[in-house]
């Protein structure tokens, strides 16, 4: 791409444009400028412009402050949101509309922070627009400096947005695996372990990455099955050997539903831990891969206590 515009022989989003077909028109002029296409639609374009570059930056403002009057300025009540995202925090799916976007930024703002969203190029027409966004953010439990890029698109009613799409460029997603920024879509988050068969069902091994994203706003049991003791990972609940774990199973919760993640020096005793816990019908167990030795290697810290 030589970053001059283009010729075009008919109006990206003429109304009777599918989005697929406006998306692929995007992807080959490029976002060099800000685009208005049709002089009688010109005062149009920039009211959806507008509305754009709002509905972005109330999504960024939001996750420096917390503050959600900006998303309720500019945002309808039923907005809808894709591609559909699970909490990092919980694992739940973001519920529909303005509370559920709500809830995907706040549960970005407990797992990374000095995030900040940046509309680089915009193109609009009528009740339509898109462009391009970048992003900065540290990552909560290491301060790991994350930067991204990606495209947006969104559909707007009544100065209000009623679709918000976006979508990070592929090269982002690999050089952030693991950031939890946007919340994870669901197949991402998904496929983000991997699941280990075992008698009775299955439970999921994880990496560093996907663990420290979920351990500031954590509502399971961290669980240290190695023995003997070599340190733990901060925040740490139970210390349970990896071979008595189902003699001890008064000290986890009853709720069988509930998730549980495990994790020993190397992964070897977490899994043994793990493949107990699902024959016992738990069916959600998750198990840090690599354990403690992998831990360190991503750069994160382990704690010592005196045991």
């Amino acid at each position: 791409m030589n970053g001059q515009m283009q010729p075009l022989s008919e109006p990206l989003f003429a109304a009777s444009a599918s989005r697929r077909r406006a998306m692929r028109a995007l992807s080959g002029v490029g976002f060099s400028a800000l685009v208005l296409l049709g002089s009688s639609r010109r005062a149009a374009a920039h009211e959806a412009d507008e509305v754009a570059l709002e509905a972005i930056d109330a999504l960024s403002q939001t996750l420096a402050s917390g503050d959600v009057s900006g998303l309720d300025a500019v945002y309808a009540s039923e907005v809808l949101v894709q591609p559909r995202h699970r909490l990092f925090a919980t694992g739940a799916e973001v519920p529909p509309g303005l509370e559920g976007l709500k809830a995907a930024l706040e549960d970005i703002r407990g797992i990374a922070s000095d995030v900040a969203i940046t509309v680089e190029d915009v193109i609009a027409e009528e009740d339509k627009a898109a462009g391009r966004f970048a992003f900065q953010a540290s990552l909560a439990v290491s301060g790991q400096p994350l930067a991204g890029s990606g495209l947006f698109y969104l559909v707007i009613a009544d100065d209000r947005v009623t679709e918000l799409w976006m979508y990070p460029d592929p090269a982002s997603v690999m050089a952030v695996m693991g950031f939890p920024g946007m919340a994870t879509p669901i197949a991402a988050s998904e496929a983000a372990g991997r699941a280990v068969l075992v008698a009775g069902g299955s439970y999921l091994d994880i990496g560093p990455a996907e663990l420290a994203a979920v351990l500031p706003g954590k509502t399971f049991p961290l669980i240290n099955v190695h023995v003997p003791y070599e340190g733990e990972i901060e925040g740490t609940d139970l210390f349970i050997p990896f071979d008595r774990i189902e003699q001890q199973r008064d000290e986890l919760t009853g709720d069988l539903g509930a998730r549980i993640v495990l994790y020993c020096r190397t992964g070897r005793m977490s899994a043994v831990a793990a493949e107990t816990l699902v024959k016992l019908g738990y069916a959600d167990v998750w198990n840090l891969a690599g354990g403690m030795v992998e831990w360190e290697r991503a750069g994160f810290q382990l704690v010592y206590a005196d045991r």
